[in-house]
């Protein structure tokens, strides 16, 4: 089994070997480069002293001075000299720029190099005699390696510092929502009523996000529950009655006449489950995120196809039918057989609920709304109460609440599963004649960019 470290032991890892890289690479820098450095300054140095040391021997050792005081006096010296000379015995004779200075310099922590050197000094009283020649120089290198120690130093502390505060802002900021949002997946089915806050970072707006899901999914679920229980409500009332006058039929002394009725009602009994179960499926195939093939259409044509195709019928069933079309030269891409399927619902849903005291009238309109074009079909029927519109569109659900009528109830749920799969939307109103109008938008070719995925 392969090991898998968890989130904190990774962050944790990760902020520990950035913290080892960082001081590896300033001790690389200062043991390859920077050492290369120094020592090249360093002999430089040591150079620049031995050279002033000899100048001034050369000098004492040649100048026509009796004293050899005097004589150092005269001596040019440059602004970094620094010069002692003492006598056999260690007694100080001279110094450059000053003893007090000297003394100071060697008892400070100031680094700095010396070189040491004799020479002979002849004068008229005491003769030649020999003095020791110290020369200093400040190694502003190593003052320079010095405070680099202390930086590297320092700066170990800081990045612990910030490597311990970058901890606590990982654990609080990222694992903690993560730990809280897996809790919440662990123990989702006792997930009922979560605070829906608005978040400031990323890491809190996915736990936002999966609060958003557990809301859908709950709503999913209970969508479900319905569409199970009006299934199972819709079958089981058919089904009944075929129960029923199938165990008449089997007694005997039945007229032929009760006989044929009875064989007649099992049989639209029996297309009614057809049918319900037809439109279940096609409201699942629907309520699938699959995308229709869509094509470029007129909608002329497309209006005129509808018409081709339901006027003979609602001539048939006595409905005035009319087409107003005020879109002639636009263009929508759909999938023209799905489109077709809204405009029969829509159609079939007037004639089902038309009134018995007056004839039907359905009126299609057609409009443009900035980038989209507007479909309206409205009827002069029994209306839907404006307590109960919203909801029209939902699977199952009928104004006739005694369900007497054969009516599945999905017919209008479909359409807003096509429109809504054409990037349209669909809503419902009541009409000016007092009937329902419903109205859908489809986005206009050019302007289309997809309907949900």
């Amino acid at each position: 089994m392969k090991f898998k470290l968890p989130l904190r032991a990774k962050i944790s890892l990760a902020l520990f070997i950035m913290y080892f890289l960082n001081v590896a690479a300033i001790f690389l820098y200062v043991n390859l480069s920077l050492s290369n450095d120094i020592n090249t300054d360093l002999v430089n140095i040591r150079r620049d002293v031995v050279f002033r040391s000899d100048k001034l021997v050369d000098y004492l050792s040649r100048t026509d001075i009796d004293d050899i005081t005097s004589a150092c006096e005269q001596f040019r010296y440059d602004d970094k000299a620094i010069v002692e000379i003492s006598d056999i015995e260690g007694k100080t004779v001279f110094c450059y720029p000053s003893k007090a200075f000297i003394d100071d310099m060697k008892l400070s922590n100031k680094f700095y190099l010396k070189n040491s050197d004799h020479f002979f000094f002849t004068n008229s009283v005491n003769g030649r005699q020999m003095y020791f020649l110290n020369v200093y120089s400040f190694a502003v290198t190593d003052v320079s390696y010095y405070l680099l120690v202390m930086l590297i130093l320092f700066e170990t502390i800081v990045m612990a510092l910030f490597l311990v505060i970058f901890s606590f802002y990982i654990k609080m900021s990222v694992l903690n929502p993560l730990y809280e949002l897996g809790g919440k997946i662990r123990s989702y089915e006792t997930l009922m009523n979560i605070s829906n806050e608005r978040y400031s970072n990323e890491i809190e707006q996915l736990n936002c996000e999966f609060d958003n899901l557990v809301d859908a999914l709950e709503a999913e679920k209970q969508k479900q529950n319905r569409i199970i229980a009006s299934v199972s409500h819709d079958i089981k009332t058919p089904l009944t009655s075929i129960l029923g006058y199938a165990e008449q039929l089997k007694k005997d002394g039945i007229s032929p006449e009760r006989r044929e009725k009875y064989t007649n009602t099992i049989y639209a009994k029996a297309v009614t489950i057809k049918d319900l179960i037809g439109n279940l499926d096609e409201f699942l195939n629907y309520n699938s995120n699959e995308k229709s093939t869509k094509t470029e259409i007129r909608v002329s044509r497309l209006l005129g196809d509808m018409n081709s195709y339901f006027e003979d019928d609602l001539k048939h069933d006595n409905v005035e039918f009319n087409i107003f079309n005020s879109c002639e030269d636009e263009t929508v891409l759909v999938n023209a057989l799905s489109i077709q399927r809204v405009f029969g619902n829509l159609i079939s849903n007037s004639v089902k609920h038309k009134r018995k005291d007056k004839r039907l009238v359905i009126d299609v309109t057609c409009t443009t709304v900035k980038d989209d074009v507007v479909f309206s079909i409205s009827d002069n029927g029994e209306g839907v109460d404006p307590e109960k519109i919203d909801k029209i569109f939902e699977p199952f659900y009928t104004t006739d609440e005694s369900r007497t009528k054969a009516v599945s109830g999905l017919g209008l749920s479909i359409c807003k599963e096509i429109v809504t799969e054409h990037g349209g939307e669909i809503w419902a109103s009541a009409s000016e004649s007092g009937g329902l109008c419903v109205n859908f938008t489809l986005k206009k070719a050019d302007n289309y960019s997809g309907g949900k995925t």
